[in-house]
């Protein structure tokens, strides 16, 4: 999740890029006067995984398995791992409010596979999850990018907070104004 070789072989979004994203996200939502109220009460998700230590080490035998021990290589992973420091600075800049929840305009979701909603549909990448068997317990049953047979926890929350059924991801082509407004996904599986 911290280590960029691990997207450099994944091919997936980095950590480093999804706030390059959420800045588009900002100038996409309605207007300057819209998007601060949307943001500030909006709901943040961050999810860091362990694709790093076990993708990098035992998978794809890439050269962190050379330049280090088991050990060595956790002690790397941990020191990088206090780029959640930078990205959450990130989201504190523009007034993200990870507390509120009596009402959520907005979801934002950032991270890897456990909370990826389809961004990886629409990047070249190895780790896909448009085909079955993901997505048979999703509504209409059919695979959406999701690394789940059915919704994950971003889209469990919006349900529960009638703000629509699930997150969709920030790539998707042609997202309504509407779609904008209540939150995407910035995650991207292999990050």
């Amino acid at each position: 999740m911290w280590d960029d070789e691990t997207t450099a072989l994944s091919k997936a979004i980095p950590m480093s890029k999804q706030p390059e994203l959420f800045r588009e996200y900002l100038q996409k939502i309605a207007g300057e006067q819209e998007a601060p109220r949307i943001v500030r009460q909006a709901v943040e998700i961050i999810h860091a995984g362990t694709v790093d230590f076990t993708t990098n080490f035992y998978i794809l035998r890439s050269n962190r398995m050379i330049q280090y021990t088991v050990s060595a290589l956790l002690g790397f992973l941990a020191k990088q791992s206090a780029k959640v420091s930078k990205f959450g600075t990130t989201l504190t800049y523009y007034k993200c409010n990870a507390l509120n929840f009596s009402k959520i305009p907005a979801i934002l979701v950032f991270g890897d596979s456990a909370v990826d909603t389809g961004n990886n549909n629409y990047i070249p990448t190895i780790f896909k999850a448009n085909f079955p068997p993901y997505g048979m317990n999703y509504p209409g049953h059919i695979a959406t990018g999701r690394h789940s047979d059915g919704k994950l926890i971003p889209d469990l929350l919006v349900s529960m907070q009638g703000a629509k059924n699930a997150v969709p991801p920030f790539l998707q082509p042609n997202l309504s104004d509407d779609e904008l407004r209540t939150g995407v996904c910035f995650a991207s599986a292999g990050a």
